[in-house]
């Protein structure tokens, strides 16, 4: 079971648990050490230089999201950053960039055989217009329809498949 505390707390009835943890927020010092263990100390002094990134980084996600980009920031770039938002958005370009550049450890791709980063970035712009057009904000799996296949060989194949499987 999870849960944020603000939300399980304006429940009436609440669960019988043999126990419970809540997480909190990272201290200036745990976020300090963890990176200085990292040899990320810029990355702490840029940190400290903005109390609303700082905030953010404190939250599990965008802790993680800051290490694995922190390779792929340009100090000078990083610098020229004037607001959070600049920052923010420069060290979330830096992260995907990082994802689409980077190795791809999994079975369902062989070595070789990874999509590249332009293939990635066209199938994640088809995903996110076919969003856009259902009026939606996530992406679930089961709520795939067969009319958003992009090509009339693709939706006949679906529909070939389909009634094999049925038959």
């Amino acid at each position: 079971m999870c849960s944020r505390i603000e939300e399980y707390e304006l429940y009436a009835a609440k669960l019988a648990l043999n126990g419970a943890i809540c997480l909190e927020p990272l201290t200036d010092q745990q976020l300090q050490d963890y990176l200085g263990s990292m040899n990320m100390a810029a990355l702490w002094e840029s940190l400290q230089q903005d109390a609303a990134l700082l905030a953010l980084v404190r939250t599990p996600l965008l802790l993680s999201v800051s290490i694995l980009a922190n390779a792929a920031i340009d100090g000078e770039q990083w610098r020229q950053q004037q607001t959070t938002q600049a920052r923010m958005d420069y060290l979330l370009d830096a992260y995907v960039e990082r994802c689409l550049h980077g190795q791809v450890k999994s079975r369902e791709y062989p070595a070789g055989k990874q999509p590249t980063a332009q293939q990635t970035r066209r199938w994640l712009i088809w995903l996110a217009q076919q969003l856009q057009s259902q009026s939606e904000d996530e992406f679930l799996i089961e709520k795939m329809q067969p009319w958003m296949l992009s090509s009339i060989r693709q939706q006949w194949s679906y529909g070939l498949i389909f009634g094999l499987i049925l038959g």
